[in-house]
C-alpha cells in the first residue's frame, strides 16, 4: 500500500473533513457553544477533548504533514500496545456513557474502537493506518453531535 496509499486512504475518509474541523477549532472553541450544555456535559467535553487530542493528534511527523498522538506510539508495541489503546479508548466511552446518550451512539463508538483495534493488530502497516484512523477523535465528534442533537443546537 505504501505511503501514498495511506494518504489516499485519509483523503477518502468520510470523517476526514470533520476531524480537520475539530482540530482547527481545538483551541478556538467558543464559550458560547459550551454554555448551551449542562455543567456536567461541559465538564465531560473539556476533560475528554484535551485527552482525545493528546491520544490522537499531539505530535507532527517531521517528514510529512501527518499528525499522530500517544495512541500511535503506544500501538507500536506488538499486541500489548493495542490492548492498552483499547483500554484507553473504552475508558473515554465510559465517560461519555455517564451523560446518558443513546445506545445506538454507544454502539457506533464501540464499533470505531473495534475497527481501530483490528487495524492495530496488523504489524507495521496496521500501526500506520491506526495513526490515520483516529478513533478517539471520531468518537468525540460523534458524542458532540449527539449532545447537540439532543439539545437541538446547530
Amino acid at each position: 500500500m505504501g505511503y501514498r496509499g495511506i494518504i489516499k486512504y485519509v483523503r477518502l475518509d468520510p470523517y476526514d473533513k470533520e476531524i480537520k474541523e475539530y482540530l482547527a477549532s481545538y483551541k478556538e472553541k467558543s464559550k458560547r457553544e459550551l454554555s448551551d450544555f449542562s455543567k456536567k456535559e461541559q465538564k465531560i467535553l473539556k476533560k475528554t477533548k484535551s485527552y482525545v487530542y493528546r491520544l490522537d493528534h499531539a505530535a507532527k511527523c517531521f517528514c510529512c504533514e501527518m499528525h499522530f498522538g500517544w495512541s500511535a506510539i503506544i500501538g507500536m508495541i506488538p499486541v500489548i500496545g493495542d490492548i492498552i489503546n483499547l483500554y484507553l479508548s473504552m475508558r473515554i466511552v465510559k465517560i461519555y456513557i455517564k451523560t446518558g446518550i443513546s445506545g445506538s451512539i454507544i454502539i457506533q463508538m464501540y464499533l470505531n474502537i473495534l475497527i481501530a483495534f483490528s487495524i492495530g493488530l496488523i504489524p507495521i502497516i496496521g500501526d500506520m493506518l491506526f495513526a490515520c484512523y483516529k478513533c478517539n477523535i471520531r468518537n468525540y465528534i460523534i458524542f458532540e453531535k449527539a449532545l447537540k442533537e439532543s439539545k437541538k443546537i446547530y
